[in-house]
């Protein structure tokens, strides 16, 4: 596995901060994510530090929908 160099860790960084500011801008009650969780961790652990719930869609047998404590 290659590491990133700073630049493109800090493009990364600067990408999931822009994504959490404009969902938060909403001001959502709350928020369901779902995906890739390497990706889209750092937008949830953003969103839950201003204070908004967030639910990420598993699936397996069934779908549900879990609140992230």
């Amino acid at each position: 596995s290659r590491n990133p160099d700073p630049e493109e860790r800090n493009e990364f960084k600067n990408t999931c901060r822009d994504t959490a500011y404009l969902i938060a801008k909403g001001n959502p009650e709350f928020i369901i994510i779902g995906g890739n969780s390497f990706i889209t961790y750092p937008v949830i652990r953003a969103l839950r530090k201003k204070k908004i719930p967030v639910f990420t869609l598993q699936t397996g047998e069934e779908l549900r929908l879990l609140q992230l404590v």
